[in-house]
């Protein structure tokens, strides 16, 4: 499904839990994450994977964490030797 139309073809406050792991680039991944937000009930559980601080999928959770929108936690996904100046996590996140 085209990340655009997503919001026409659910209701809002509709999901309990939505796993974001689609593309990794602005302005894709923020679109995602923004509906999402939309489309997840109070205290749903948003999930996204590959998140990298000050990278594309970060800045929108972020800001709805600042925001006191979400409560958001990060679990680091993998440390490698040759990434671990780089770290990717995954976010849990609940609206509040």
């Amino acid at each position: 499904m085209n990340s655009f139309d997503i919001l026409k073809k659910f209701k809002i406050n509709f999901f309990d839990i939505i796993y974001v792991d689609g593309d990794h680039n602005n302005p894709v991944v923020s679109w995602d994450i923004i509906s999402s937000y939309y489309l997840l009930k109070r205290g749903g559980v948003l999930i996204s994977d590959d998140i990298i601080v000050n990278n594309a999928a970060f800045l929108p959770i972020n800001y709805l964490t600042e925001i006191k929108k979400l409560k958001t936690f990060y679990f680091v996904k993998r440390i490698y030797k040759k990434n671990s100046f780089r770290k990717k996590y995954i976010s849990y996140s609940i609206k509040i």
